[in-house]
C-alpha cells in the first residue's frame, strides 16, 4: 500500500520543512503531556477511591444486615422480657443465635403474655437462626463468606495523658464516642490497624517502671525484634532499627501490650481499646489508660457506671466523618454497657445487626440479591434489612460525590483531550499546503481521494497513537516515583502537600486500566477527526489547478 509509504514520509521531520517539522513536535508535546496528567490524575484519584472503599468494607463489611422494626415488635423478640428462661432481659442477635430455645417462655412459672402482643409464628420460625443459617448456604457459591454480628453503644471516654518531658504532666482527653464490636471471626482488618511506633514503645516502657507492672516490659521486650538479629533488650531496643510483632499463627506465650491478629483474629489484651487514628495526631500513645463512663439505670436512680480500658491500638477510619468517633472494643464489654445504659441517643436500628464479609466487595450486588432470594426462601424477609455499603448514611453521600467527581472529570479530560488533539488540523493543513504538488501528481497518476484520505488520516492516527504512547510512558515512570513527586511538592509548599488523614500515607500508584483504555482508544480517535478537515481539503484539490500554478 503505497498511503502507508507517504504516511510514513510525512511524518519524517525534514529541514526544508522546518515549520511543519516544528508543528509536529508541539502536537506531539502537547498531546503527550494532557495523556500523562489525564492518566496520572485519573489513576490517583481511582486508586484514592479503591482504598477508601477497601477501607470502609474492611471496617464496617461490604453488606450490613439490620433487624426491621417487625423484628422488634415480634413476639419472637419481645418474650424475652417476660421470660424467667431469660432472666426476664431482651436479648442481642448472639444471644438468640446461641440460645437452646427459640421461645423461652414457659406458661406455669412466667407471667400472662399482654393481649395487645403480637401473636407467635405458628411455623415456629427463629429469624435470627435462619439468617445464619442463609448465609452459611452461600459459602460454598462465594468463598471466604464470613458472617458476625455486631453492636454499637456510646459512651464517655476519658483518657488519663501522662507525659513526663512536657511542661503539663498530667492531662485529660475526654470524648463522647460510639463503641463498636470488633471482629472474632478472621477478617479484613489488618490493613487498617497501625503498628506501634517509637514513642509508643517509651511510653510504654515509663509506664511500666510508673505503674511497677513487672510483666510489661517483659511482654514488650517479647514481641520486639531486633533487625540486626540481637535479643532484645532495654539498652538495644532504643538504639538499633526495630520491628513489632503483630502477626502470630498461634495464641504467643507472652502477648504483647498492643493490638496484635493470631491467624487474622484481631486480639486485644484484656480491657485494650483501638482508636482511630486522629487520636494519634492528637498526642495518645499506646498504653494511656482511662475509662468508659455510661449512664446505668437501677431500682432507685440512674448512677454512672465506669469501666476501665487502656488504648491498645490505632486503626485507619479513611475519609468517613464519623469514623473519627468510633472506638473498637471487646464484645462483652459493649454488650455490658448495651445492656446497662438507657440513654444512649443511637438509633435502635443500628446498636446491633449481623455484618457479612468476603473477598471483593465489588461482589456486594450479586450477593445481596441472593441473600434477599434466601431470605425469601426462609421466609424471614420482613424481619430484616440488607443494606450494602452504599446505601450506609455515613458513606452514601461520599460515594455518591466520588462517582459524580469521576463522571466529571472524565468530561473535562475529554475535553481537554479534543483540544490538544486540535493541534493536528493546524499540522495537517500545513502540511497539505506544502504537500499540494505531490497531491496534484498523485491525482494525475489515477491515486482515488479515498487513497489521499487516508494519507492524511493516517498520520492524524499516528501523531495520536506515538503521543499516547509517550504520555503513557510518563504516567507510568511517575506512577512509579510518586513519593519522590510527592516529597517535592510538600518541599516546595513548606508542608504536606496531601494530607494523610484524607490521601492515606501515600498516593496510590497503580496504573487506572480504565483511564489506560480510555486513552489508548480517544486520543487516535479524536486525531482522526482532527484529521477529517485537512484530508477532506486535500480531496478537493484539482490536479489540473496545481500543476497549472506550479
Amino acid at each position: 500500500m503505497f498511503e502507508l509509504f507517504f504516511v510514513k514520509s510525512y511524518l519524517w521531520p525534514k529541514k526544508k520543512q522546518l515549520s511543519v517539522a516544528l508543528i509536529g513536535l508541539l502536537s506531539l508535546f502537547v498531546i503527550s503531556t494532557v495523556v500523562w496528567l489525564l492518566l496520572l490524575f485519573l489513576s490517583i484519584t481511582e486508586g484514592i477511591e479503591r482504598t477508601w472503599l477497601s477501607k470502609l468494607t474492611s471496617l464496617n463489611a461490604p453488606i450490613r444486615i439490620t433487624p426491621t422494626e417487625n423484628y422488634y415488635n415480634s413476639y419472637y423478640y419481645q418474650i424475652d422480657s417476660i421470660a424467667a428462661a431469660s432472666n426476664y432481659s431482651l436479648k442481642t442477635i448472639r444471644e438468640k443465635l446461641q440460645a437452646e430455645k427459640t421461645d423461652p417462655y414457659e406458661s406455669d412459672i412466667d407471667e400472662e403474655i399482654p393481649p395487645y402482643w403480637p401473636l407467635k409464628d405458628p411455623l415456629g420460625i427463629d429469624p435470627v437462626k435462619e439468617a445464619f443459617s442463609s448465609l452459611q448456604s452461600l459459602t460454598p457459591k462465594f468463598s471466604h463468606l464470613v458472617a458476625e454480628d455486631y453492636e454499637v453503644t456510646g459512651a464517655l471516654m476519658r483518657l488519663e495523658l501522662i507525659r513526663p518531658n512536657t511542661s503539663n504532666f498530667q492531662s485529660f482527653l475526654s470524648q463522647v464516642s460510639y463503641i463498636a464490636t470488633y471482629p472474632t471471626l478472621p477478617s479484613h482488618l489488618e490493613s487498617l490497624i497501625q503498628k506501634p511506633a517509637l514513642k509508643d514503645l517509651k511510653h510504654l516502657i515509663y509506664l511500666s517502671s510508673l505503674y511497677s507492672e513487672n510483666d510489661l516490659l517483659e511482654r514488650i521486650l517479647a514481641n520486639v525484634i531486633c533487625k540486626s538479629g540481637a535479643k532484645a533488650t532495654l539498652e538495644n531496643i532504643m538504639t538499633e532499627e526495630i520491628d513489632f510483632k503483630i502477626e502470630f499463627d498461634s495464641p504467643p506465650t507472652l502477648s504483647p501490650p498492643w493490638a496484635y491478629f493470631v491467624q487474622k483474629k484481631l486480639t486485644l489484651p484484656e480491657n485494650g481499646i483501638v482508636l482511630p487514628r486522629q487520636f494519634r495526631e492528637n498526642d495518645v500513645l499506646l498504653g494511656d489508660k482511662g475509662f468508659f463512663s455510661y449512664q446505668a439505670t437501677t431500682p432507685m436512680s440512674s448512677q454512672e457506671q465506669r469501666i476501665s480500658v487502656y488504648v491498645a491500638g490505632f486503626y485507619d477510619p479513611g475519609v468517613i466523618s464519623i469514623g473519627a468517633r468510633f472506638i473498637l472494643s471487646d464484645p462483652s464489654l459493649v454488650h455490658t454497657m448495651n445492656a446497662n445504659s438507657q440513654t444512649t441517643a443511637i438509633d435502635p436500628l443500628l446498636t446491633n445487626g449481623i455484618q457479612v464479609w468476603f473477598d471483593d466487595f465489588k461482589k456486594t450486588k450479586v450477593i445481596e440479591e441472593e441473600l434477599l432470594k434466601e431470605f425469601k426462601k426462609a421466609g424471614i424477609e420482613e424481619y430484616w434489612k440488607i443494606v450494602p455499603y452504599y446505601e450506609y448514611d455515613f458513606a452514601k453521600e461520599l460515594i455518591g460525590q466520588f462517582q459524580s467527581d469521576r463522571t466529571l472529570f472524565m468530561l473535562i479530560g475529554v475535553l481537554i483531550l479534543t483540544v490538544a488533539c486540535s493541534n493536528v488540523i493546524s499540522l495537517l493543513l500545513l502540511l497539505v499546503n506544502d504537500k499540494k504538488h505531490e497531491i496534484g501528481i498523485l491525482l494525475s497518476l489515477g491515486a482515488h481521494k479515498r487513497s489521499i484520505a487516508f494519507i492524511f488520516g493516517g498520520i492524524g492516527i499516528t501523531v495520536g497513537f506515538i503521543s499516547s504512547l509517550i504520555g503513557i510512558s510518563l504516567a507510568y515512570f511517575t506512577l512509579s516515583h510518586i513519593d519522590l513527586f510527592v516529597s517535592f511538592l510538600s518541599s516546595l509548599e513548606g508542608r504536606d502537600a496531601f494530607n494523610p488523614l484524607f490521601y492515606g500515607d501515600s498516593l496510590p500508584n497503580a496504573m487506572s486500566h480504565k483511564a489506560l483504555l480510555f486513552v489508548l482508544i480517544a486520543s487516535p480517535i479524536l486525531s482522526l477527526f482532527a484529521g477529517l478537515i485537512p484530508a477532506i481539503k486535500a480531496c478537493r484539490l484539482k490536479p489540473s489547478a496545481i500543476l497549472r500554478s506550479e
